[in-house]
């Protein structure tokens, strides 16, 4: 009942009572005391329950009869708590609190780890936000579970281009042409791929090509995201350290002195903010703009 509420209320915008319903779901999903009805949480007007729950909750279902309803019902309760978080991260996505969300599928993937859907979204985040290693190797697992998704595909593939995994990224291009000439339903996304690889501007150095490096585009999109995010949420240091390295691994020093000076002058007072932090943020402004008039 908890479930189906926090959906209801999730379909029609009231983000903050689906938090609290699901909160309340959370707990009793958890407490091995509470009754769960595995025939009654079917809720296939809902487009998450197809993606993430039919098939799974159906290989369960015909585990209850055939006379292992209880370790049925056990796996069933983490499908669910599973699917809850993940709804609780893009309720949280919609208020930009990206690190909420990404703690929140992180904890949806580790209860449910098969689901091709929460470990795509994961390993997204993850790059996002800096985790080099973490994101990488998720995303060599949500690979396999989603074998015909040409887009996670391509994520895949420009992140290793941007973190030079140069030998990877041929075996992974090979498939995906591969599933391109051999899937109908995908040959149309050629011409796309060979736009998206022509920018791997590394493997062609004496090319004309007139567009950014395909890992300056990826990093400028990210950018883009996180300012979106930090706008609705100016006093996440957290976001603005993130900013400020993908600024810097663009080599934009300019850019990181604007952002840090706009930055300081809104948002750092004594009273509002840790002393420490503002004067981490004021001493790499200083440096910065030392190194500029230098320059």
């Amino acid at each position: 009942s908890y479930f189906h509420l926090g959906i209801v209320h999730v379909r029609v915008g009231n983000y903050e009572e689906a938090l609290q319903v699901f909160s309340d779901a959370l707990r009793l999903f958890k407490d091995k005391d509470s009754y769960v009805d595995p025939w009654c949480l079917q809720n296939r007007d809902y487009d998450i329950f197809n993606l993430l729950l039919r098939s799974s909750l159906n290989k369960n279902l015909s585990l209850c009869c055939n006379r292992q309803e209880k370790s049925a019902i056990n796996i069933i309760r983490n499908l669910y708590q599973s699917v809850i978080l993940y709804v609780i991260s893009t309720i949280e996505d919609q208020k930009r609190n990206i690190y909420k969300g990404l703690e929140a599928v992180l904890e949806s993937y580790q209860l449910y780890p098969a689901s091709g859907i929460i470990a795509w979204k994961v390993a997204m985040r993850l790059a996002m936000l800096g985790f080099k290693e973490e994101s990488l190797a998720i995303y060599k697992k949500a690979v396999p579970c989603l074998p015909l998704n040409i887009d996670l595909r391509i994520e895949y593939i420009k992140l290793l281009y941007l973190y030079r995994k140069d030998k990877e990224i041929v075996e992974e291009i090979k498939d995906t042409f591969i599933l391109t000439k051999t899937v109908v339903a995908l040959r149309e996304r050629a011409n796309e791929l060979k736009t998206i690889f022509d920018s791997f501007q590394r493997f062609r150095p004496d090319t004309s090509y007139s567009q950014y490096d395909a890992r300056e585009l990826l990093l400028n999109l990210w950018v883009e995201a996180l300012f979106i995010c930090l706008k609705a949420n100016p006093k996440d240091i957290n976001l603005m350290k993130r900013i400020t390295d993908i600024w810097d691994e663009l080599g934009r020093t300019d850019k990181i002195v604007e952002i840090l000076e706009d930055y300081i002058n809104k948002h750092f007072k004594a009273s509002e903010t840790n002393g420490l932090v503002q004067q981490y943020f004021i001493d790499i402004y200083n440096n910065l703009n030392k190194k500029l008039e230098r320059d």
